[in-house]
C-alpha cells in the first residue's frame, strides 16, 4: 500500500496522500475532497529506473531542460513482471542537476503533475505525448558503489 512506503516527497503531499488512501471506500475519498475543497487533482509520485542518461536541451528562452524515462515494476500473479514507462520533464536548476547526476539505472523519486501536449509531424498527421512535468525529485540510491546518497531536489515553478 502507498501509505507504507517512506518516500521522499513533498510534506503536504503526504498528508493529503495518506489521508486519501489510508481511509478505505470510495465515501471516505470523496469526503477527504469535499473537507478540503480541493476540487480536482493531477498529482504523480513515481519511483522507478532511469532506462538511459538524461537529455539535455534548453528551450527558446534560455531556460534548461532535462528529459529521461523511468522504468516502474509491477508484480501480478505468479510472478508476471509488467515494466510501465514514463516520460519525465525537468526544467531550470533541477534539470541542471538531473542532467549532472542521473545516469542510466539510477533510483529516483519523482513528485509532479501530468501533462499532454500535441504537435504535428506532418500536415494532417497530429501526434500526442503525455509527460511527468517534475517539481521535486529525490535522488534514492548510492551515486558509485562507494558512496550512498539520498539527495532531494526541489523544482522551480515554470509555466511550460
Amino acid at each position: 500500500m502507498i501509505a507504507d512506503r517512506h518516500v521522499h516527497c513533498n510534506p503536504a503531499s503526504i498528508k493529503i496522500f495518506k489521508e486519501i488512501f489510508v481511509q478505505s471506500g470510495m465515501q471516505t475519498v470523496i469526503y477527504t475532497w469535499r473537507k478540503h475543497k480541493m476540487g480536482t487533482l493531477n498529482k504523480v509520485l513515481l519511483i522507478g529506473r532511469l532506462g538511459k542518461d538524461p537529455e539535455e536541451r534548453s528551450t527558446p528562452g534560455g531556460a534548461r531542460v532535462s528529459q529521461f524515462n523511468i522504468a516502474t515494476d509491477e508484480y501480478r500473479g505468479e510472478g508476471e513482471k509488467i515494466t510501465e514507462w514514463h516520460r519525465v520533464v525537468v526544467y531550470g536548476k533541477t534539470a541542471e542537476l538531473c542532467n549532472q547526476y542521473l545516469q542510466k539505472g539510477r533510483l529516483v523519486c519523482i513528485d509532479g503533475s501530468l501533462r499532454t501536449r500535441s504537435w504535428e509531424k506532418t500536415p494532417g498527421e497530429k501526434r500526442w505525448i503525455t509527460e511527468v512535468i517534475a517539481s521535486r525529485i529525490t535522488f534514492l540510491g548510492a551515486r558509485s558503489k562507494d558512496s550512498s546518497e539520498h539527495r532531494e531536489v526541489v523544482g522551480e515553478e515554470s509555466s511550460f
